[in-house]
């Protein structure tokens, strides 16, 4: 995951985050607390390719879930600088 974020070339966050996450699933078999877990891996990720300077609740203030089908499994995350 770390490869892909490097890869994607996102630029350090100077300010504290909102995450917005959009699981992408093929079904709806698996419950949305059994996907939304992973947003632990995603964060600690982003903490590793430099991304994020700490996961904490200094630097990331708040998240949002959302799922949707697709033709793919995966995950957006879209990350909201917000004002000081």
């Amino acid at each position: 995951m770390v490869y892909a974020i490097r890869q994607h070339r996102i630029k350090p966050v100077s300010k504290p985050v909102r995450l917005e996450y959009l699981w992408i699933e093929k079904d709806e078999r698996r419950d949305a607390d059994n996907i939304a877990f992973a947003q632990k891996f995603v964060q600690d990720a982003l903490v590793s390719a430099g991304v994020l300077p700490n996961d904490n609740r200094k630097w990331v203030r708040g998240f949002s879930h959302d799922f949707r089908r697709g033709d793919r499994t995966g995950v957006q995350v879209t990350i909201t600088e917000e004002a000081i």
